[in-house]
C-alpha cells in the first residue's frame, strides 16, 4: 500500500497516528472476533513502519476512548515520507 502511495505526486500526505504509544502491538484472533473489525492505533514512528517524526501533528483528539486522547493527523511532506525500512520489513 505504502508503496503505491509513495509513487503518487503529492507534496503532502495525512495519516492518523498515535505519537504517544511507545510500541505498536500485533491483533490477535480473539481480538478481531471480539472487537468486530482489523482497526488499531499505530504509531508510524515505531517498528515496523520506522517513519521519521512527521512535518506536522495535527490534534484530533476526543474523549470516545481513551486512545482516542492521543489520536492525530500526522503530516508528512512527500520528500521526508521515507519508506526504506518499511519496504524491507513488509
Amino acid at each position: 500500500m505504502f508503496a503505491y502511495i509513495k509513487k503518487t505526486n503529492y507534496k503532502y500526505i495525512g495519516i492518523t497516528n498515535y505519537p504517544n504509544l511507545r510500541k505498536n502491538k500485533r491483533r490477535m484472533l480473539g481480538d478481531y472476533l471480539r472487537l468486530g473489525d482489523k482497526w488499531r492505533a499505530i504509531n508510524f514512528t515505531k517498528e515496523p513502519y520506522n517513519l521519521q517524526e512527521p512535518t506536522y501533528n495535527l490534534s484530533d483528539k476526543n474523549d470516545l476512548t481513551d486512545l482516542d486522547k492521543n489520536k492525530y493527523m500526522s503530516i508528512w511532506k512527500n520528500e521526508d515520507f521515507n519508506l526504506y525500512n518499511l519496504n524491507n520489513k513488509l
